[in-house]
């Protein structure tokens, strides 16, 4: 019997090894990161970058950083062959259960205001619209929505089943 597609990939921290298979990725994102700023994911001690690896190649990442008790999401990004697979999701539940048991209880992100699936993706994780910035992306322009998302108390959060 074949391997479920879910469970074909696997998730795990980012690497040094992956920097630039990341950056490749990045390349094709909306808001793409150049290089540099990808390597820089791996030099402070509160950012958390994971990585879903099918057969040793990066296919998508998510990072972010923390400070206290908030965090906040930088990137989600799945290389284009293989979006709406679940690989998001996958991305999107990892890393915050790893800043769960960092002690994070709150998260934001900003969003371009017409990447329907993220906002659709961020929605049913539990996130909701806190405010708007106007023509904060360049490139092509666009507004950025401010999304926001508490962890229940005492448990694991259960908006991203």
């Amino acid at each position: 019997m074949p391997i479920p597609w879910c469970e074909a990939f696997a998730i795990r921290p980012l690497t040094v090894g992956d920097v630039a298979a990341v950056a490749r990725l990045e390349r094709q994102a909306f808001s793409p990161w150049p290089d540099a700023l990808v390597a820089e994911e791996l030099t402070d001690p509160q950012r958390l970058a994971v990585v879903a690896v099918l057969d040793e190649t990066v296919i998508g990442w998510c990072c972010g950083r923390f400070c206290g008790d908030e965090g906040e999401l930088l990137k989600l990004s799945v290389d284009g062959r293989y979006r709406r697979r679940g690989i998001g999701t996958r991305l999107l539940r990892e890393w915050e259960t790893r800043l769960q048991q960092q002690g994070v209880r709150g998260l934001f992100l900003e969003v371009r205001s017409e990447n329907w699936a993220a906002l659709e993706l961020y929605g049913r994780f539990g996130y909701v619209v806190v405010g708007r910035r106007r023509r904060y992306y360049q490139a092509p322009e666009d507004d950025a929505v401010v999304m926001s998302k508490e962890f229940r108390q005492g448990g694991k959060d259960e908006n991203h089943s």
